[in-house]
């Protein structure tokens, strides 16, 4: 899709936004930029998202991190989660193979926002996947502080929107989605709270104590391999959500070459390891790894 195609889109849903500064509605001008009736402006970049941003954060997050996810996405690394995500959305949705649901109005898609969402690879791939499976309409918008992701997700795909903003503060008007996803990234339940729809669902991933734990103990020994505990996440997840359900996504892949070389660049845990302890994990022919998360399915108390 052209950047033309791309305002269009815009334009046809820009009653999801709000101005992050006044909160007032927005409209698209010139094809150019979101501005309010305060006549504060936002532009829309040549890859066709919105910069919300009035400065570049500091963030380690830069394009050869997102570079490395999106591969590993294409190689199926994260496939299993993907297929769970979706298979929860459905099924507390209630869709069927007819379109109805309590959650989809006649003509008016179901919104997916990705809180975090990086390059989009998680968005793309879960909206890709219930579009085999569900005769709804979706829109899907992917929110990251990170301009190199946004940019990406922007080049890559046109099946979303795409917004460069900060979650503390999103650009959306209340009660605008269906579903918000938070896959491995830090959250912001209050605005999550505020954007969720009446009958909303927020979707959150988190890691469990055997994610990545060979890579942990290659990079940092193995009392740090086993010593990871996302209680404090669960507690506060609860704490603002009513817990509907939650599932463990539990898988090995073996890795070797460039996929472990992007596996090294995506993660974290790469930034505090020697460059020895780095060239020590990529010498070795393949390595198993293990991607143990928890998916939290909360709705409003």
């Amino acid at each position: 899709m052209s950047k033309n195609g791309k305002i269009r889109l815009l334009t046809e849903h820009v009653n999801i936004f709000a101005c992050p500064l006044c909160s007032t509605p927005m409209q698209v001008v010139d094809q150019a930029s979101l501005k309010c009736a305060n006549g504060h402006c936002y532009d829309i970049a040549r890859q066709g998202y919105v910069n919300w941003l009035s400065h570049a954060p500091k963030t380690k997050y830069d394009q050869s991190l997102f570079a490395a996810r999106s591969s590993l996405h294409q190689h199926g690394f994260f496939a299993p989660l993907t297929e769970c995500i979706v298979e929860t959305i459905i099924e507390h949705m209630g869709s069927e193979a007819s379109g109805t649901s309590e959650y989809s109005e006649i003509g008016r898609p179901i919104k997916i926002m990705d809180a975090g969402c990086g390059e989009g690879s998680h968005l793309v791939d879960v909206l890709s996947s219930m579009q085999n499976k569900t005769a709804h309409d979706l829109l899907g918008v992917g929110v990251d502080i990170s301009k190199e992701g946004i940019r990406m997700a922007a080049k890559a795909t046109d099946t979303a929107l795409w917004c460069t903003a900060d979650l503390a503060k999103a650009p959306f008007a209340d009660r605008q989605f269906h579903c918000i996803l938070n896959i491995l990234s830090p959250s912001s339940y209050g605005e999550f709270k505020r954007l969720l729809a009446d009958e909303g669902m927020v979707i959150k991933v988190v890691p469990e104590s055997g994610y990545l734990q060979e890579l942990r103990e290659a990079l940092h020994g193995a009392s740090e391999a086993h010593s990871y505990s996302n209680q404090a996440t669960l507690e506060l997840f609860k704490s603002h959500f009513q817990l509907i359900d939650r599932q463990r996504v539990h898988y090995k892949l073996a890795l070797a070459g460039s996929l472990l070389e992007h596996l090294l660049q995506m993660t974290p845990l790469a930034w505090h390891a020697s460059a020895e302890e780095v060239r020590q994990v990529l010498r070795q022919e393949r390595m198993d790894i293990t991607v143990d998360l928890t998916v939290l399915v909360g709705k409003r108390d």
